[in-house]
């Protein structure tokens, strides 16, 4: 059913993540601008999340400074935010995320704008892609709970197969974590486990709300995990904000650039050909002047009249095509 398309994304988890996808008013951060000793910041991709990843964090620190004070919330958010944009649009290393190349990028970044107040820190992730995931995964219906237990009702069938499939998808995480738990090798995935196996167990909810493995639908969970992956369709962009060789850009200088020459082939043609002679003498006579001149008295105007032009055109020219030969 066409109402149930987005009904997993107006679950908490996706509204909060929404906020840091939003892409008016962005603001181009001077900490994203070409550096010769860091090759990731001339990349236009990276160049896009980097403007976004500096508006988001200026406007948390506006709301930090405002009446609300801080919350640790909105800083997890960011770091859940800026790790899965990374991975999944750079390369990473997969079995230790914290040695990826663009980590050393990534802390420059956070450094420069977390000053003063030093509350909201990056994380050091190091473990695998895989266990990223299943962290951030856990988290995520942690924060969900609620609005499941909120918005499904027992033996209700709309958009049931969504919502099956989605807590399908928890208890395999769920259970793949569990595996590893007794290790504990990563402190904050075993607290979110042990939060979620205290009182949200996804295999309780699976029962409770009458699914069944008719009502799973993995492609669903497929569409959802890469939906919001991409930067170019979650940072959509003013063209002051891309590369100076955008297609837009470009596109301008071919048609200024043709304009140009159509103008200057024009005044050659008017001004040394034997067309552009005839061009000037109908202009004169039209004036009245080849009526009260003599013919070499008209001959001598039509050859000032030529120096003449000849100045003011390369002061036009200089004037009107300045902006082309500088961009």
């Amino acid at each position: 059913m066409a109402e149930c398309d987005n009904v997993l994304d107006k679950l908490d988890a996706p509204i909060k993540y929404s906020w840091y996808d939003i892409s008016s008013n962005i603001i181009r951060s001077g900490h994203c601008n070409d550096d010769e000793h860091d090759a990731l910041l001339n990349d236009v991709h990276f160049k896009n999340f980097c403007y976004k990843f500096a508006t988001n964090f200026t406007y948390l620190i506006i709301r930090w400074n405002g009446n609300q004070g801080y919350d640790k919330e909105s800083c997890d958010y960011l770091n859940y935010w800026a790790y899965h944009k990374l991975i999944n649009n750079f390369v990473v290393k997969d079995d230790d995320i914290s040695q990826s190349d663009f980590m050393k990028t990534l802390r420059n970044l956070w450094a420069a704008f977390n000053v003063g107040d030093d509350k909201c820190r990056l994380k050091e992730y190091k473990m695998s892609v895989s266990d990223f995931k299943n962290v951030k995964d856990l988290h995520d219906y942690s924060v969900n709970y609620d609005s499941l237990k909120k918005n499904i009702l027992p033996n209700s069938i709309s958009c049931k197969t969504n919502y099956c499939s989605y807590i399908k998808h928890m208890m395999e995480v769920y259970e793949k974590v569990s595996a590893e738990i007794s290790e504990c090798k990563h402190q904050e995935v075993c607290t979110t486990f042990k939060a979620i196996e205290e009182s949200k167990r996804p295999e309780t909810l699976f029962k409770e709300f009458g699914c069944s493995s008719d009502n799973v639908d993995n492609s669903l969970m497929e569409q959802m995990q890469s939906s919001d992956t991409g930067i170019e369709d979650t940072l959509t962009f003013h063209e002051s904000y891309t590369s100076r060789n955008s297609p837009t850009d470009t596109a301008l200088k071919a048609i200024f650039s043709t304009f140009a020459i159509s103008l200057i082939s024009s005044f050659l043609a008017y001004r040394y050909t034997p067309f552009g002679n005839w061009f000037r003498s109908r202009i004169l006579r039209k004036n009245g002047f080849g009526n009260i001149l003599h013919h070499k008295e008209t001959e001598e105007l039509l050859d000032n009249n030529s120096e003449i032009e000849d100045t003011i055109f390369e002061k036009d020219l200089n004037l009107k095509f300045q902006p082309v030969t500088n961009s």
